[in-house]
């Protein structure tokens, strides 16, 4: 990467002279600031976005700004037990299991879906374009099958529930009131036995 700057000289009369041009290398630099922005809005351990990205993700949702679907759903997901699996394969082996379900969810989303890892073993994905809610549930309960199919780690063979907590989300909803919906939604997936989807609105009725 090479900045390049270049200024033209007049003389007395105002009349254009020679210019004068540098250049410098910028390659390092370059690198070190493309680092410190994926930093910024990606989770270190699996590549996925953050909470950062997820939270400036929904504000565009939120406030209606050119460009976003007006209608998305958001899934709020938890391993169930993961304590365990980290007690049994050790905190590398649990981090391996991150990293699997982690690609996995992402190789499963449609282009324009986001995929986020929100904290130790939580995960918020937001469905683009999907105002049918019969639908967002079947992605979500899709979701949750493959990522309880089993899968080999450190010679051990894993298998791991996910619960999911589902919400709308639209122009003029509140975003940090929409991952509230979606937890509350989460809570009761996990107070019906785990390894379930469930969807705020259902709560309601």
């Amino acid at each position: 990467w090479v900045l390049h700057a270049a200024t033209l000289l007049r003389d007395d009369a105002n009349m254009p002279l020679f210019y004068v041009s540098h250049m410098s290398e910028i390659t390092k630099a370059r690198q070190q600031l493309t680092e410190l922005t994926f930093q910024a809005k990606n989770d270190s351990l699996t590549g996925l976005g953050n909470r950062q990205m997820l939270i400036d993700h929904l504000e565009r949702i939120t406030q209606g700004a050119p460009g976003q679907p007006m209608i998305n759903a958001l899934l709020y997901c938890d391993l169930d037990s993961f304590k365990a699996v980290n007690d049994t394969l050790g905190h590398a082996g649990g981090d391996e299991v991150l990293v699997k379900i982690a690609h996995r969810i992402a190789a499963e989303v449609r282009h324009g879906d986001l995929v986020t890892r929100i904290g130790g073993d939580e995960f918020v994905i937001v469905l683009a374009n999907i105002d049918d809610q019969v639908l967002a549930l079947a992605i979500a309960d899709k979701l949750r099958r493959i990522v309880s199919r089993p899968f080999e780690v450190a010679g051990s063979t894993v298998t791991i529930g996910m619960s999911i907590g589902m919400c709308m989300v639209s122009a003029g909803d509140d975003e940090r009131y929409v991952l509230h919906e979606a937890d509350a939604a989460l809570y009761q997936a996990k107070r019906l036995g785990k390894n379930k989807v469930v969807s705020f609105e259902s709560l309601h009725r």
